[in-house]
């Protein structure tokens, strides 16, 4: 999928390069291609078991897949597969109100 990249330091956070084409020259001089650091803060990585207190009858589940837009301010989602359930995807910016965290989703 174009514009994402997955995740992998598994501390925590996630920092991501992201490359900007600008006309012209940056304010501080220097060539017209550079790269911009975004660092975003994630709740879950690939491996993690989880449950939803608002479902608990989707049971136990697992994370299954991270996906980071590559994108300034771009989204970071996960993919949970739960055990009584399809696979449902949640935003993972612990940072954002939108948040699986936020929705309900712990660490089991």
């Amino acid at each position: 999928m174009p514009g994402w990249g997955v995740a992998g330091s598994g501390d925590g956070a996630v920092t991501t390069d992201i490359e900007l084409e600008r006309p012209g020259r940056r304010p501080s001089g220097g060539e017209d291609t550079y790269m911009l650091r975004e660092a975003r803060r994630l709740y879950l990585t690939v491996g993690e078991e989880v449950i939803h207190l608002a479902h608990p009858e989707w049971g136990v589940g697992t994370v299954i897949e991270e996906l980071n837009s590559t994108v300034a301010g771009g989204s970071s989602l996960v993919r949970v597969k739960f055990a009584n359930l399809e696979v449902k995807t949640f935003n993972n910016d612990i940072d954002s109100l939108h948040c699986c965290y936020h929705a309900g989703v712990r660490r089991h």
